[in-house]
């Protein structure tokens, strides 16, 4: 391929910033310094868990042991990042980062209305690909896309009283039909945009056993919560490192 003057100009100009940046990388020395230059130690300071209450920092230093023993590199990775985020960076915007309270009546019967409507519908489908979800019955999904808009805005201002902030709302989604036998193990949710968010009880079986929500409190200590058709569970992005132990469709929201 023949190239013109300015072609090798503009190569030359790329090769010398690619070695520019490279050689001015840090190196682990370099940035080992910089970072205690910014007055970062490790391990951490009491006084800097948020929040600074003694079950909180003992329950983070328990994960943070448990990330240590993980083999994989990059889960081990994926681990620090997720646990440094919860234990000092994210902002807390509740008292104790949960609630519970009750959806609008009609949205809710709306909803109910829209998952046995959908568990007839042929075009009904099932969730894969989530890799904390456990079980040999994937859930079911009935996809409502006008209905997951309403719930978006009635469920808003709801979160917003509850946290004392404006939200930019992000997604709602659902529904989603765990089946018997399902567990969905212990996660955080995503930090770019679930700071806020709701998981919403459509309905169950009449003769199902109850399925609780297990979240770790700011005081280090280990809540079920049992939720009833109608109920929301308000979760701050602090507290969403939970899980399911146990079928029950829920229907979540998520604000930013």
């Amino acid at each position: 391929m023949k190239t013109n003057g300015s072609q090798f100009l503009l190569l030359a100009l790329q090769t010398f910033l690619l070695a520019h940046f490279t050689l001015g990388a840090l190196d682990e020395g370099e940035r080992v310094k910089e970072y205690n230059r910014r007055g970062h130690v490790w391990p951490p300071r009491d006084e800097d868990y948020v929040p600074n209450t003694p079950g909180w920092r003992r329950l983070m230093e328990r994960r943070f042991s448990q990330v240590m023993s993980v083999e994989n590199t990059g889960d081990k990775y994926n681990g620090f990042m997720s646990t440094v985020h919860t234990a000092f960076n994210c902002k807390n915007f509740t008292e104790n980062g949960w609630a519970l309270t009750r959806a609008p009546q009609g949205l809710v019967d709306e909803l109910v209305e829209s998952l046995h409507r959908g568990l007839q519908s042929e075009k009904l489908g099932t969730e894969a690909g989530v890799l904390c979800i456990e079980t040999e019955n994937r859930p079911l999904f009935v996809q409502q896309y006008a209905l997951n808009s309403r719930a978006l805005t009635e469920l808003q201002p709801i979160l917003e009283a509850w946290s004392g902030v404006e939200l930019v709302r992000n997604n709602a989604y659902g529904l989603r039909v765990y089946r018997n036998d399902s567990s969905l193990n212990m996660h955080v949710d995503k930090v770019q945009t679930h700071i806020i968010s709701t998981i919403l009880h459509v309905d169950h079986d009449a003769d199902s056993e109850p399925w609780p929500i297990v979240i770790e409190d700011f005081q280090g200590n280990t809540q079920e919560v049992v939720l009833e058709s109608g109920d929301m569970l308000l979760v701050s992005l602090k507290m969403m490192r939970h899980y399911l132990v146990g079928c029950v469709p829920f229907f979540c929201c998520s604000f930013q």
